[in-house]
């Protein structure tokens, strides 16, 4: 369980602090087409 939760913490990092601005904004403007 404890593994499951790191793992997840560290999916949560990489996808929101890691990214490039640029693909955010992508993102946000194609919605589920990115």
């Amino acid at each position: 369980m404890i593994i499951f939760v790191k793992l997840l913490l560290a999916h949560l990092l990489g996808d929101f602090l890691l990214q490039p601005t640029s693909w955010v904004l992508d993102k946000e403007s194609k919605k589920h087409r990115s």
